[in-house]
């Protein structure tokens, strides 16, 4: 069961713990697209290039 009191805490230590939250979320949201242009990059250097003339390469 609530009891009253139970919703208070420290305004200091309310504060830093939020900008612990979004500065996480922040992190991700930046990281996701930084993925998705890595990917492409990737994606773009493979494909831009002719295939291997080595067997052994050319199986990987």
């Amino acid at each position: 069961m609530v009891q009253p009191g139970d919703y208070t805490s420290n305004s200091g230590e309310a504060s830093a713990e939020l900008t612990g939250i979004y500065a996480g979320y922040a992190l991700i949201l930046l990281a996701a697209p930084t993925f998705g242009v890595a990917a492409a990059i990737g994606l773009l250097r493979v494909w831009g290039r002719s295939a291997p003339v080595d067997p052994m390469l050319r199986s990987h």
